[in-house]
């Protein structure tokens, strides 16, 4: 799936600080109600990266301790956002991906990324979270990367929905011969 503009979710909670995270960028929806006090949550990196390589699209917030974050609305829950979302970026403890991954399903998320690890490579109990959360997204034709991965870099589209902080737009562009003019 190529990262597009659209809009991107990012959900973040109280209890943990790595959740799942959207791939295809419509709607990011960030799960981590640390985000505004960890300068290395995966939440904040995700929202200063879109920010710094000048995603064109709609970036939504989600955390049910917040009105605002990061000078936009935050949404209590999936449920709450304004549109539909393409990429889903949740970053929630592996035991809480699931009860994410199912109202993405009913709020029409086209893509999810999933950073956290403890799924199939830690047992029996992992595989079969692994198994149910590639039975979601394969049933409600979800595009998922993940989980226990680093996240999608697309300098073409302006997308970045990666676990590190994008620290200068203008290298990445020179790297992939992008035009620096479509960088802010």
């Amino acid at each position: 799936i190529g990262l597009g503009a659209g809009s991107i979710a990012v959900y973040a909670d109280s209890d943990d600080t790595y959740r799942f995270y959207d791939i295809n960028p419509a709607v990011v929806r960030v799960a981590n109600s640390w985000f505004t006090y960890l300068k290395d949550s995966p939440g904040r990196m995700i929202i200063e990266s879109l920010d710094r390589i000048g995603f064109p699209g709609e970036i939504y917030p989600v955390n049910p301790k917040y009105e605002t974050l990061f000078g936009r609305p935050c949404y209590p829950a999936i449920a709450d956002l304004p549109e539909a979302v393409d990429l889903l970026a949740v970053c929630v403890n592996h035991e809480r991906v699931l009860e994410h991954m199912r109202p993405a399903v009913r709020r029409g998320v086209r893509a999810a990324i999933i950073f956290d690890g403890g799924f199939a490579e830690r047992g029996d109990e992992g595989r079969r979270r692994q198994d149910e959360l590639v039975g979601i997204c394969r049933e409600a034709r979800i595009a998922l990367c993940g989980p226990n991965c680093m996240g999608v870099v697309n300098p073409h589209a302006r997308s970045s929905i990666y676990i590190q902080t994008l620290a200068d737009p203008a290298l990445l562009a020179e790297k992939m011969e992008m035009p620096e003019e479509k960088i802010r």
